[in-house]
């Protein structure tokens, strides 16, 4: 998307990384294909490392140009979004109107409008994530 302007005349920027405004969904689907598409890359790594053959691996499935010292942590966190790129689509909010613009699909430069229906909706996807206690109390 890079740069669009929204119906209330905001332009929408996605240039900063990590970007408040700019969300992946993904449907259920298309979940499942990623699911097993990123697992079966994952295994596929994690047999080349067993078998001595990382960096042939590295330099077949990504780049000849990705770092020496990446971890395999790196590499997974690589394959993680390279697979889910492939199945989410973009969501873009306008701050100012909280319209929500959705890509019309999977590698299309284009997008559909979806208004909120009450106010002081702008800036959801801004929102702070809420921390989830992992103590069972």
């Amino acid at each position: 998307m890079s740069k669009m302007r929204c119906s209330c005349g905001h332009a929408i920027s996605d240039s900063n990384c990590p970007c408040p405004t700019e969300a992946s969904v993904i449907d259920d689907v298309a979940y499942d294909m990623f699911d097993d598409l990123f697992t079966k890359r994952v295994d596929l790594f994690l047999d080349a490392v067993r078998e001595g053959r990382r960096r042939q691996w590295i330099d077949a499935e990504l780049t000849s140009q990705y770092p020496d010292q990446c971890t395999d942590g790196d590499v997974i966190s690589t394959l993680l979004s390279s697979c889910l790129m492939d199945h989410c689509l973009s969501l873009a909010e306008c701050p100012q109107c909280g319209r929500l613009w959705i890509q019309r699909g999977i590698g299309v430069n284009k997008y559909r409008a979806f208004s909120p229906v009450e106010p002081g909706f702008e800036g959801h996807l801004a929102a702070e994530p809420t921390n989830v206690s992992q103590d069972d109390g």
